[in-house]
């Protein structure tokens, strides 16, 4: 019977601790892996694990220490009979013993050689293979560190351009506020300066006013002027002194009524033009602080998309199937042209995001693991929609408010004098882009910037005869401007 105590290198005492802190030591050091090819060592390692499986497990231990018991009995017993058998049994046993201890001493001997020997070897191979193992582990997990770093260097050079962009887009809306408050300021100083007075529209329908009772009394002039007229004297002299007078008169009088027309018309033009400018204003006010709240939207939707298949690909969770495939080819030709493991593991994800976005049950599937619903896709894309729609408006907008500004600083030119302000107002009379159409007021400035020998304006007045726009048509004064205008240099573009 095999004494597993002896195998364990135990007592018939010892605790369960001490079985299995023995039977790691052995096994460790009779491992097949310690010692290929040992055939003893293979024996070795099959009995220690048979010692253990039984003094580990307390009902076959209490099992076997009884068997033990026994067999201790029955040799006790043995012993006892061979001593009894007589002097020469006991010699032949002395005999026995002494010969069974020296080969035991001899074997104990070579075993304890192989141990030893074992046990150097072991101990060289595993210092060996734990020294490449801890090199292997080394590598592996500084390769990790520094391809951990390697990324979070890039998220912060990528946040730290994130946010120069962001710090910079914020300088330039300061600076265009800035420019527009001087631009206001300015504009406002000019027109007090100019009126004396700050309300510009209530000064606008004064004169206006004024202008209108100024008309009726000159055409009430014109009536009593008609009625003298008709009760003059037979005595031809004074009656052709009478007309002549009445002539000159009656031309002063139109000529008044023209100016009055023109200074009504004027006033008129800057009243519409202060309006449109500060309905453009305030529409334009309106609009900014959306596309300021647009903005914001903006980013909070591309930081809800970022940790997704849609950041991957650059794109906001409302993107559409065709944004999908343009953003898909346009970073797969970016990807797919270097060869390194970076842009390799970068082209990886960017096929397993488009793979399920690309497809469309395969994106529902997608959107409802992230909490999107169908009906907030098309909610968001709405919005896209309508946002396009005002930013078109804006501009538009905007363009037009320029051109009010520009209108009114022509106004203000025009009436001053400048040659060239006026010949501008008058081609915006004539073209009609954004005013309405009106030949008389445009052969007007035309006239006060001829009068100044201004060549554009000299052009114009003469294509206003040959196509009687404003004057009645006549050729020859036509080509006689255009000749003139020709002489001083200037050449229709």
């Amino acid at each position: 019977m095999k004494n597993y105590y002896a195998i364990l290198g135990l007592s018939g005492t010892a605790t369960d601790e001490d079985v299995k802190r023995n039977y790691r030591t052995l096994a460790k050091r009779y491992h097949p892996d310690v010692n290929p090819g040992n055939a003893e060592s293979a024996k070795k390692f099959a009995d220690i694990n048979e010692a253990n499986a039984v003094l580990s497990d307390p009902e076959k231990r209490k099992a076997y220490d009884s068997e033990l018991r026994a067999a201790h009995a029955r040799a006790n017993a043995a012993r006892a009979q061979s001593a009894a058998g007589g002097a020469q049994q006991a010699a032949q046993t002395m005999a026995q013993m002494q010969m069974q201890a020296q080969i035991q001493a001899q074997i104990k001997a070579q075993v304890q050689a192989q141990l030893l020997g074992v046990r150097e070897r072991a101990f060289s191979e595993g210092y060996e293979k734990g020294k490449a193992d801890g090199k292997a582990i080394s590598k592996q997990v500084y390769g990790q560190e520094a391809a951990r770093n390697k990324l979070k260097a890039k998220e912060y050079a990528r946040d730290r351009s994130e946010l120069e962009e962001e710090l910079f887009e914020r300088d330039r809306e300061l600076t265009k506020s800035a420019a527009r408050i001087r631009e206001l300021e300015e504009q406002l100083g000019w027109f007090r300066k100019a009126t004396g007075e700050n309300q510009i529209t209530g000064m606008f329908a004064d004169n206006l006013k004024s202008s209108a009772s100024r008309a009726i009394e000159l055409k009430k002039e014109i009536e009593r002027l008609s009625v003298s007229q008709i009760n003059v004297n037979n005595n031809p002299s004074a009656q052709l002194d009478r007309q002549k007078r009445m002539k000159e008169e009656l031309t002063a009088v139109n000529e008044k009524l023209d100016s009055l027309k023109r200074e009504i018309d004027d006033w008129k033009a800057k009243v519409r033009a202060k309006q449109q400018i500060a309905e453009a204003d305030k529409y334009i006010t309106a609009a900014e602080r959306k596309a300021r709240d647009w903005a914001n939207k903006q980013k909070a939707d591309a930081l809800l998309a970022k940790p997704t298949h849609y950041g991957t690909l650059g794109l906001l969770i409302w993107a559409t199937s065709e944004e999908i495939n343009k953003a898909y080819e346009k970073l797969y030709k970016l990807y797919s042209d270097k060869s390194d493991p970076e842009n390799a593991a970068k082209l990886l994800k960017l096929k397993t995001a488009f793979a399920a976005l690309s497809d469309s049950k395969k994106r529902e599937e997608y959107n409802r693991s992230i909490g999107i619903s169908t009906q907030r896709i098309e909610t968001e894309r709405k919005l896209i929609r309508e946002n396009a729609a005002a930013q078109d408006e804006y501009r538009g907008k905007l363009a037009t408010r320029a051109f009010w500004v520009h209108f009114d600083e022509l106004s203000a030119l025009a009436l001053s004098g400048d040659a060239e302000a006026q010949n501008a107002l008058g081609e915006i009379y004539y073209k009609g882009e954004t005013v309405q159409r009106d030949y008389v007021q445009a052969v007007y400035w035309f006239r006060e910037a001829v009068a100044q020998k201004h060549p554009a304006a000299i052009y114009n007045l003469g294509a206003c005869y040959l196509m009687g726009h404003g004057v009645t048509k006549n050729r020859g004064i036509g080509l006689g401007f255009l000749r003139q205008a020709d002489n001083l240099g200037f050449r229709k573009s």
